[in-house]
């Protein structure tokens, strides 16, 4: 019965009016297109519906108590829409987001607090994962991503610059030495991201004159958590590759050192994604936007 909401209006207005014509005027369709409407729903119910003479339709017995089911069908429809249209002018409700744990923990985590307390009616779900989750599948209505932008049917906008640097600690650096070329690395335990996936089995680096170094690397500890990584880096343990947005606060206070600073790592800019939707959400336009302006101002 669900495929018949229009025909079940084509009803109810000709019960109403009890006249095919004034009941097609009304909604603007013809004497034909609404017998039609009736004809298809008393195939489905498979009873008649009215009595029909040359001036006027009269309901039958099924008619009449088919209508009352119908009025009972659309005062629960228009209920329904009238809720979602109230919730969808509201800045309440959940709104699920997906984000890489190292600008998940160092910048979202603190963000929320302060936008939580501006929105207490808004619901943030927050999943901190370096796997790059599928928005669709998975019902996320936001997606932070620091990597190649791969997927279709989504909207991306920008929310920074990235840059990534590799570093460890002073400590470390002073027992093992500091690299002076790309090479360097391979006499370091480097730290690895790794996940089904991952391209990370190995560091890409652009030198001052644009020659590519493509660098396997190795060591005795890797994760698929890149705070865990930055962890391990802090305890000495080796080197780690690690976004400077997410690092930002440890170089500052000199807990981390980079190192081939004249080398370029391969990044990427980090971008709020989400899938497309014909309305976008109160909820969800306002965390964007909060977002947009968290980043604009972060040291990248």
């Amino acid at each position: 019965m669900l495929n018949h909401f229009d025909d079940i209006r084509v009803f109810m207005r000709v019960a109403e009016l009890e006249n095919l014509s004034a009941a097609g005027r009304d909604l603007r369709k013809t004497p034909a297109v609404v017998s039609s409407r009736i004809a298809r729903l008393e195939a489905a119910t498979g009873v008649s519906l009215l009595w029909r003479t040359t001036r006027q339709v009269r309901l039958t017995p099924e008619g009449e108590t088919f209508l009352e089911h119908c009025a009972d069908i659309m005062r629960a429809v228009n209920k329904a829409e009238a809720l979602l249209t109230q919730t969808d002018k509201t800045l309440s409700g959940p709104v699920r987001i997906t984000a890489p744990t190292g600008i998940g923990e160092s910048i979202l985590v603190p963000a929320f607090v302060e936008f939580s307390r501006a929105n207490p009616e808004i619901n943030i779900q927050l999943h901190l994962t370096d796997r790059l989750a599928n928005l669709v599948e998975e019902k996320y209505d936001l997606a932070i991503r620091i990597s190649e932008l791969r997927e279709s049917g989504l909207i991306v906008r920008k929310l920074a610059d990235n840059r990534r640097v590799i570093c460890g600690t002073p400590e470390y650096l002073k027992a093992n030495g500091i690299p002076l070329t790309p090479q360097d690395l391979q006499n370091h335990n480097c730290l690895l991201l790794r996940f089904p996936g991952s391209e990370q089995y190995q560091w890409r680096l652009t030198g001052p004159d644009n020659e590519i170094h493509n660098l396997p690397i190795s060591g005795p500890l890797d994760s698929d958590r890149t705070d865990v990584l930055k962890h391990w880096a802090l305890a000495g343990m080796g080197l780690t590759l690690q976004n400077r947005i997410d690092i930002a606060a440890e170089l500052e206070a000199g807990l981390l050192l980079p190192v081939l600073q004249e080398f370029k790592a391969d990044g990427h800019r980090i971008h709020a994604v989400y899938p497309k939707r014909r309305h976008m959400p109160p909820r969800l336009r306002v965390t964007l936007d909060f977002l947009v302006d968290k980043f604009r101002d972060l040291p990248t």
